[in-house]
């Protein structure tokens, strides 16, 4: 094959792939299990759980949730608004003393502060008043 014939087949494999692609479907809010990555401190470095730590949330029909925070578990209800307005109210957790190293106390209040939410794919931000963002992943 000759250099512009193989140009011209790279050209049209690489269209093909990129074609080929799907885009992941944004994720449903309610009745998904999202675990925490990370907690997107603004002006500082993102904070990540360490791998052995789980923390994560669950929105249910009724507008109750429900979630852990390492070794508590918490539940509550929320509300939705316009524009992914969500708030969550009524917050209980269980008050465990978790081993160190734990995102528990700025993670759940950070929780009490959510004010608006987004989903791109399989990935959920919670939003906060204090522009503290909790990204989580869809891990289904």
């Amino acid at each position: 094959m000759g250099k512009p014939l193989t140009y011209l087949f790279t050209l049209v494999c690489a269209v093909a792939l990129v074609g080929c692609q799907e885009d992941v479907p944004d994720a449903e809010l309610i009745g998904t299990l999202w675990t925490l990555q990370s907690i997107e401190l603004p002006g500082e470095p993102d904070v990540a759980p360490e791998a052995t730590k789980v923390y994560n949330i669950q929105f249910f029909e009724g507008y109750r949730l429900k979630g852990r925070e390492d070794c508590n578990g918490y539940g509550g209800i929320y509300a939705l608004s316009e524009n992914f307005g969500i708030r969550l109210d009524s917050l209980g957790i269980s008050y465990m003393l978790c081993a160190p190293p734990t995102l528990g106390h700025p993670y759940f209040e950070t929780l009490r502060v959510v004010d608006s939410y987004e989903i791109t794919g399989s990935t959920l931000r919670l939003h906060s008043e204090n522009g503290t963002v909790l990204r989580y992943r869809n891990m289904e």
